[in-house]
């Protein structure tokens, strides 16, 4: 059975998300030999199958990918006994056309990024937004990074410009595309702290910037993501063995 969600044509210059679809394929079932016109990519949930790409025969299999580019002549077909069960999407955009270079189709990949793009088509508003994001994300996997230094790196960077906000982990793997506990694993990995441990760090030095600068407790709490000046004091003095209050009268503030 092949169900498909086809975006709306926002036009995007970078990546521009046509349309997403998942497929229970019967045994045996192929396509081609046909030529697309935009970037095509597979996620294998369950099955096997073979690719037949213009440089080589590859066998896919369950947690794999096949990318298949715009003006090659491809054909892919499910095994008879074990047949692929995937989602696909299909893209096109400047960013997209980084990938004309690749040479293995087949890589693997955290299956988080296609479910959540299938899980676009409930979603009333920004589903194209969304959809850009996730495949964003699959860029690095595909040009064969470190994707998991990159996910330390890009959790750091966004903590760093949002710590005044209430970020959440959840939200964090929902906008990446992996999940909570993957997300969790690498950070601490690469970081040698929790996510929740670096994000409270991060609010609290520059909360000691805020109040070297005059800030009072209480704007300063507000500034750095906490809803009220107790909890921000309790965590400030938890880390620092001192008191907002004492910290910003010490007269040689660090």
């Amino acid at each position: 059975m092949q169900e498909a969600f086809i975006f709306e044509d926002r036009k995007f210059k970078d990546i521009n998300p046509i349309h997403v679809g998942h497929e229970a394929c019967a045994p045996k079932h192929s396509f081609g030999p046909a030529i697309r016109i935009n970037y095509l990519i597979h996620y294998v949930l369950s099955g096997e199958g073979v690719l037949y790409a213009p440089n080589g025969e590859f066998k896919v299999k369950e947690g794999q990918l096949f990318l298949i580019k715009p003006g090659e002549i491809n054909t892919y077909t499910a095994d008879e006994k074990k047949p692929w069960d995937y989602i696909w999407i299909e893209f096109n955009g400047e960013v997209a056309n980084k990938l004309s270079h690749i040479d293995n189709p087949v890589i693997e990949c955290d299956r988080n990024i296609f479910t959540n793009l299938w899980n676009l088509r409930t979603k009333k508003e920004f589903a194209e937004e969304y959809a850009a994001s996730y495949i964003f994300s699959l860029i690095p996997v595909l040009l064969g990074k470190d994707v998991e230094k990159d996910i330390s790196g890009r959790i750091v960077n966004y903590i760093h410009s949002n710590y005044m906000r209430n970020i959440s982990v959840e939200e964090l793997s929902k906008s990446m595309g992996y999940s909570r506990q993957h997300i969790s694993r690498v950070f601490k990995n690469d970081i040698g702290c929790p996510i929740q441990q670096y994000l409270i760090k991060t609010r609290l030095s520059n909360a000691k910037t805020l109040l070297s600068k005059g800030f009072t407790v209480y704007e300063t709490a507000f500034m750095c993501g906490y809803n009220d000046s107790f909890n921000f004091s309790k965590s400030f003095k938890e880390e620092y063995k001192i008191s907002p209050k004492q910290w910003q009268s010490k007269k040689d503030v660090n």
